[in-house]
């Protein structure tokens, strides 16, 4: 199987890496420029909470990932620091807690706005309830792209160049055209 990615931010590299990982997988990565992207300037909060269901199941599994893989919580830099998502009320955040909990069991949890203040939150209107995660974290987006190209660079042909376009084939693949 062939794979072109384009983009070698995280998101690219990260694919390119766990393709290449995976048997049979020819993958070329087009990587124009890398340095002055999303991923170099992004701060790297790491977290489990989205109030959206679907985006939470992909934050926890990947907070899961990362939990679980001493080598890329190293590349990544990764602390653990903990995180607060403040919300106007509590509705719904009982099911978010038991999502978080049931890969991170005890992560999760919602504090009133008076808990919040006595750990020096001020302010808060009333009502307001904080979703509390201990295994939220940081991480260096840039970092942990280069550790990842660093180890797939065997495996994967990394290429600097933009593409200008992605055409559709009849037969529901694509081409990647105007290759600088």
């Amino acid at each position: 199987m062939r794979a072109c990615i384009v983009g070698g931010g995280l998101a690219g590299s990260l694919l390119a890496w766990r393709l290449s990982r995976t048997a049979g997988w020819d993958v070329e990565l087009a990587a124009a420029g890398r340095g002055g992207d999303a991923t170099a300037a992004s701060g790297g909060a790491v977290r489990a909470y989205e109030q959206d269901p679907g985006q939470r199941r992909l934050a926890v599994a990947s907070l899961v990932e990362l939990a679980g893989s001493p080598t890329l919580r190293r590349w990544a830099a990764y602390q653990e620091t903990g995180a607060v998502s403040l919300r106007p009320d509590p509705a719904g955040l009982a099911g978010a807690v038991a999502d978080i909990d049931a890969a991170l069991p005890g992560s999760a949890d919602v504090v009133a706005a008076a808990e919040l203040a006595r750990d020096g939150w001020a302010g808060l209107p009333a009502g307001a309830v904080g979703l509390r995660e201990r295994r939220a974290g940081h991480l260096s987006p840039g970092r942990l792209r280069d550790a990842v190209l660093a180890d797939c660079a065997a495996r994967v042909s990394i290429r600097d160049r933009r593409i200008a376009t992605v055409q559709p084939r009849p037969d529901g693949l694509v081409r990647c055209a105007g290759i600088d």
